[in-house]
């Protein structure tokens, strides 16, 4: 028992033997250092491998690209004025083109100035919602690739809005500008009145007047028959 004893406790002298020769070897200031730099090493790894695979990731998010000015257009016209911005924004934008006739009426009717009727020989038709539908669908087939359409509308002092519970009277001075990449323009200017009725909750044009204010300036009727589809 006692030589089994002593051959265990020199095994053991022999092990802490071998562990202080390590550490007299390396010291442990070395050990620490060693370990600090593996540990660096590692970090600087993980960030490199993450910024890799980040790069590479096709569902990575990405600085978003131009889609231009947002088209405008308000959806549920719940008020007179959100359908006068919807009226210019139909002619602004071409993708309003087709929601255009939403903001119609169905017994819509538009009624040229009578200067315009006599002195440039209009016919007398029935300008109704679907002959308006298909007009600006036909102005915007043709002037959406070169030319850019600018309403601007303005309220008349001696002729304020008249708002009731369920229809709405309008009246508006206006200028069209038709602005072409080769440089020219046309301005169409005039006066218009609007007759707007409130249906299911949403308020949409009845009736549309057009004047001239000018002798010399074609008025937006002028712009409306040039590209009549009739």
């Amino acid at each position: 028992m006692v030589m089994l004893k002593m051959k265990r406790d020199a095994q053991g002298d022999a092990k802490d033997c071998g562990t202080i020769r390590i550490l007299d070897s390396y010291g442990v200031h070395g050990i620490c250092m060693k370990r600090l730099k593996r540990s660096v090493f590692c970090y600087i790894l993980l960030w490199s491998l993450i910024l890799i695979i980040c790069a590479c990731n096709p569902f990575s998010s990405r600085d978003s690209e131009d889609l231009g000015e947002a088209v405008q257009w308000n959806a549920y016209p719940i008020n007179p004025y959100e359908t006068l911005d919807n009226l210019e924004f139909a002619f602004e934008y071409t993708q309003n083109a087709n929601r255009f006739n939403t903001i119609l009426s169905e017994n819509f009717t538009f009624y040229f100035d009578s200067q315009d009727v006599n002195e440039y020989g209009i016919p007398v038709i029935s300008w109704n919602r679907a002959t308006e539908n298909d007009m600006l669908i036909f102005l915007q087939n043709h002037l959406a690739e070169n030319a850019e359409i600018e309403v601007t509308l303005n309220s008349i002092d001696n002729e304020p809005d008249d708002l009731q519970s369920h229809f709405a009277e309008i009246y508006r001075t206006y200028e069209v500008a038709v602005s072409y990449n080769s440089g020219g323009y046309n301005t169409y200017q005039g006066k218009f009145y609007l007759y707007l009725e409130e249906i299911s909750g949403f308020w949409k044009i009845s009736l549309w007047f057009d004047y001239r204010t000018e002798s010399d300036d074609p008025t937006w009727g002028m712009l409306k028959y040039d590209f009549a589809p009739i």
